[in-house]
């Protein structure tokens, strides 16, 4: 297991720890976030995911870490949800810097991913102003 994965659990432990002691309803959509989590991270058979495969990961991880705070995620124009990614590309450097936002006492409001040449480029928006970008190219 990775520091980045150990972080992820274990921040989504505590959030399902709190809310068990808290009785909220969501209990169970926090184990199904692990449980899915689990295989997810875990599945060593493949280097390359979809798209989807990746955002969807990502929104599960925000979903358990950080229910408080929203992240809208939108995929532009032009940018095929066919192209395969390995976990390094978007998930591993967005986890990390929602990491990096909350310790810094903020949290993005928004994802943009977007087609440029050739590759994949990411912002992460505090309202409307660019927070953080990356970009790198298809595996």
């Amino acid at each position: 297991m990775t520091d980045l994965e150990h972080r992820i659990f274990a921040r989504g432990l505590e959030t399902l720890y709190g809310s068990v002691l808290l009785g909220e309803e969501q209990v169970l959509s926090y184990v199904e976030n692990l449980i899915y989590l689990n295989r997810a991270l875990g599945d060593a058979a493949h280097s390359r995911w979809p798209l989807l495969s990746e955002v969807d990961l990502l929104r599960r991880v925000r979903a358990l870490c950080w229910p408080e705070r929203p992240l809208e995620i939108r995929l532009e124009e032009g940018l095929s949800t066919q192209i395969l990614l390995g976990r390094e590309v978007l998930f591993a450097p967005v986890c990390r810097l929602l990491f990096e936002a909350e310790e810094a006492q903020g949290f993005p409001t928004a994802l943009v991913l977007t087609a440029r040449n050739g590759g994949l480029e990411y912002r992460l928006l505090l309202g409307e102003a660019l927070w953080r970008r990356g970009a790198a190219g298809h595996e």
